[in-house]
């Protein structure tokens, strides 16, 4: 086979085959199943939509009991890949590099204005003017002599000056 190359391998028996599991041995897996470190297991079968150099080894059908099929041989041709492969779904490392600083940037716009708006409002809250530091009063003017009048007529009348702690 040559790299990049897609191949669908079968387990099957002439009554049935189900049970039946495609293993592989290559350079990069020991005894893999289909399905879970490389290819895309349908039933009995396996698909390999891109394969590479990597993926030369030998497979073989295993039952759940133990039994095994004879094992064939694959050889993929060309020079090895180092990137993955194009329909593997896995993001390219520059990629994923892009997708984290995005990440890190919308978590700064966020967190960052709401970081500083509570700090001046902290900050604000502690410089405010306390309500013992001032004082209001009250003068009154002296009484006019209609009211003077008054005040001689009746001698139990006292002068109340309120103070307000804001």
């Amino acid at each position: 086979m040559f790299e990049g190359d897609s191949v669908s391998l079968s387990c099957e028996e002439d009554d049935s085959s189900a049970g039946w599991r495609l293993r592989r041995t290559t350079t990069r897996d020991t005894r893999a199943e289909c399905g879970a470190d490389w290819g895309r297991s349908a039933g009995s079968s396996c698909n390999i939509s891109y394969t590479d150099t990597l993926d030369s080894g030998v497979y073989w059908c295993e039952s759940r009991e133990g039994a095994t099929s004879n094992i064939i041989s694959i050889t993929v041709t060309g020079k090895p890949t180092t990137t993955n492969p194009p329909t593997s779904g896995a993001p390219s490392p520059a990629s994923a590099l892009l997708h984290l600083v995005f990440i890190l940037l919308r978590y700064l716009v966020v967190l960052c204005p709401y970081f500083i708006s509570t700090v001046l409002m902290v900050s604000l809250y502690r410089h405010r003017p306390t309500g013992n530091d001032s004082m209001v009063s009250m003068e009154t003017a002296p009484p006019t002599q209609a009211e003077q009048g008054l005040v001689e007529d009746y001698d139990d009348i006292v002068v109340v000056t309120t103070e307000h702690h804001l």
